[in-house]
């Protein structure tokens, strides 16, 4: 009875195999990611009814996980994939850790912290503004305190987030 159960598993497993990395890139149209996994790039099609969702985690607080739409993940994101037989995403969890800081200045695309650190809005960092929206450009000013995003393995900061006005953003 056990073994027939645990091959049941394994056959269940294989049909809906699991896929992590580092997310390259996101395209609308068609809807499908790219990942780096083991040094190899795979892309695959998101599923008309796959679900996609952020989990995200601060010093000394439980993770909190809620859906997001396909245009909020963002390049350089930790991801885990779960693929359908045809090789299309079914689900979809961004997993990032996540780190308050506090301004000391910004101008256009450069945003210095309170402890000197520099960071620039381009390629390889997103800036997303307090009403969620992406930005070229930083929109935060000295003394805001503002969230940056690290990915759980390389703590690469890939995207800073300007706190919400009057209350703590949902990352």
């Amino acid at each position: 009875m056990f073994e027939s159960g645990f091959a049941v598993a394994l056959v269940l497993a294989a049909m809906n195999p699991s896929v992590e990395g580092t997310l390259v890139a996101v395209s609308p149209k068609p809807a499908q990611l790219t990942i780096n996994t083991n040094r190899q790039f795979q892309t695959f099609a998101i599923g008309k009814r796959s679900v996609l969702e952020r989990e995200t985690s601060l010093a000394g607080a439980a993770p909190t996980v809620r859906r997001i739409p396909l245009a909020d993940l963002t390049p350089g994101e930790y991801v885990r994939l779960q693929i359908d037989t045809l090789g299309r995403v079914t689900h979809g969890r961004a997993i990032a850790r996540l780190e308050r800081a506090r301004v000391r200045s910004s101008s256009g695309s450069t945003v210095v912290l309170e402890n000197g650190a520099t960071l620039t809005i381009g390629s390889v960092l997103r800036f997303v503004d307090g009403k969620g929206k992406p930005s070229a450009t930083s929109t935060v000013r000295p003394g805001e305190t503002i969230l940056l995003f690290h990915h759980p393995q390389s703590g690469n900061v890939y995207r800073i987030a300007a706190e919400r006005r009057g209350r703590r953003a949902k990352s």
